[in-house]
């Protein structure tokens, strides 16, 4: 596994070659990607080259990017068992999919770490007759978190932010309750 790039996510919210962006404890996944992002400054101005360049389409493409850039972040702190990065960009994750609305994107990752994954870290998605992986849930049994208290802390605040959000959290806030 890949787990720092300097050419990846260039275009993220999320990406620093200075590392501005404060994702919490400093792990092992923060010290290799500041050793690779220490001489990315011709990086950034591709990145402002970039933004001039698509400003229409900016958004989409930007969004997609910044998504990734989190997934790939959560994927590498399982595999490098860095438990409070992976909270740092669990709450990054929860926060680009709350702020562009994507409803279906958050039920399902509440889903995940709400799931007994076993073994493969597959499980049903309510409608589908297809198995669906999810690194997430595998992440939270390997890492030995609680899903129930990191969807509490960490994704119903980050939700919460966002007023079209406010019938999905208020279900997910009685479903915990409930659960």
């Amino acid at each position: 596994m890949l787990v720092s790039d300097s050419n990846n996510f260039l275009l993220s919210d999320f990406y620093s070659p200075i590392h501005k962006v404060n994702i919490g404890k400093e792990g092992i996944l923060s010290r290799i990607d500041k050793i690779v992002t220490s001489s990315a400054s011709t990086m950034a101005s591709a990145k402002q080259m970039y933004q001039r360049v698509v400003e229409n389409e900016k958004h989409s493409y930007q969004h997609i990017i910044t998504r990734s850039h989190c997934e790939d972040r959560l994927a590498c702190s399982i595999a490098l068992e860095s438990k409070s990065e992976f909270e740092s960009w669990l709450a990054l994750y929860a926060r680009c999919l709350s702020s562009s609305g994507e409803a279906e994107a958050l039920r399902f990752l509440v889903d995940a770490l709400l799931n007994d994954s076993g073994s493969n870290g597959d499980f049903m998605v309510e409608g589908s007759d297809q198995n669906v992986p999810s690194f997430l849930s595998v992440g939270i049994n390997r890492l030995g978190l609680d899903g129930k208290q990191i969807i509490r802390q960490t994704i119903l605040p980050e939700m919460s932010k966002n007023r079209h959000m406010q019938r999905l959290t208020n279900e997910i806030s009685i479903e915990l309750d409930n659960f």
